[in-house]
């Protein structure tokens, strides 16, 4: 008889034992928000909405079923860098939910222009880059231009204007 090729007088009936120590690393993986698209609306007529998710679970938790928290920033240089010293919810009209990622700005006269915002995705863990410990975080850039329509004109009351003529 024949085993694989090879005769079964070659195999020795023998038993082994080995201790075998496995450690497990952490394998936190970050979340990975989903492209964010730039907008351009109108003051007064526009609102900009939409739902921060992590991809790979379509909801508010990533890959580990860890729960995500937001955080959204903003400036007014289009360069691809946003800091975190302004916090979009200063800005007049804009609503960002830090729990579940939801962005919604009525944009109002005065705000016109071009913004840059960050929204920033983290699972309060850390990870392993390179030899270095960092925070778990995903973030996307996306821009808004603002701009202005024409605003109607208002009539101011008139009667209660007086005026003098001299004849």
């Amino acid at each position: 008889d024949n085993i694989g090729g090879a005769k079964k007088e070659t195999f020795v009936k023998e038993s082994d034992t080995k201790d075998l120590i496995i450690t497990v690393l952490n394998s936190n993986r970050p979340p990975k928000i989903g492209n964010l698209e730039s907008h351009i609306g109108y003051v007064n007529k526009t609102n900009i909405s939409f739902d921060s998710l992590d991809l790979n679970s379509n909801e508010d938790i990533d890959i580990d079923g860890e729960k995500i928290v937001y955080q959204c920033h903003y400036d007014k240089l289009k360069d691809g860098i946003v800091s975190s010293v302004n916090d979009c919810t200063s800005l007049v009209g804009l609503k960002f939910n830090p729990i579940d990622g939801q962005f919604s700005w009525d944009l109002k006269f005065g705000q016109e222009g071009d913004y840059e915002f960050k929204i920033s995705a983290s699972d309060g863990g850390t990870i392993l880059k390179n030899g270095k410990e960092l925070e778990s975080v995903d973030h996307k850039i996306f821009t808004v231009k603002a701009e202005n329509i024409n605003k109607a004109p208002e009539i101011v009351d008139l009667a209660s204007q007086s005026q003098t003529i001299k004849e």
